[in-house]
């Protein structure tokens, strides 16, 4: 192998070389690669039973669907993989939760790459894009970060109530 591949840090994969910080409950200013060995989010709808954190809000209906039907979830079961978010910048996390921001300044630390709400975002099917991540929607034109489509009528339901 070559010397220049034997010392290279594989853990720069997961380095945003935009990520600035911003992430709730750890110092504003140090990057999230530096607290969580990573400067990105996975879709916490894929990764399994009772991830998914039921807060007393108006999402609590969906989030306890999802939560019963995340054991049996397989590829297979996914629909819209091309829309599917998979992974993506750590600030759209909390975009798409409905999260309130805990410091005022968290949002434009959150925004790495200097354009309100929009995030580098790797769909499940493969493609990457640059996406604007819309406060509080599950289901959008552009992306969904719901694995079940039977769930689709519910999130709707919901979003149209938000502020």
């Amino acid at each position: 192998m070559p010397e220049d591949l034997e010392n290279k840090d594989d853990s720069r994969v997961f380095f945003c070389p935009a990520d600035r910080g911003g992430v709730p409950g750890y110092a504003v200013r140090e990057k999230a690669h530096d607290y969580l060995g990573t400067s990105y989010q996975t879709n916490i709808m894929l990764i399994g039973p009772d991830q998914i954190l039921v807060l007393p809000d108006a999402f609590q209906p969906l989030h306890l669907e999802v939560n019963a039907r995340l054991k049996n979830l397989t590829l297979e079961r996914v629909d819209n993989h091309s829309r599917m978010l998979l992974i993506g910048d750590y600030g759209s996390y909390n975009q798409w939760r409905l999260q309130p921001h805990p410091r005022d300044d968290w949002k434009e630390l959150a925004e790495w790459h200097d354009r309100p709400d929009c995030h580098n975002m790797a769909f499940l099917d493969g493609h990457v894009g640059f996406i604007n991540i819309h406060k509080g929607l599950y289901v959008s034109d552009e992306y969904v970060v719901l694995p079940f489509e039977e769930l689709y009528g519910l999130a709707h339901e919901i979003q149209d109530q938000l502020p």
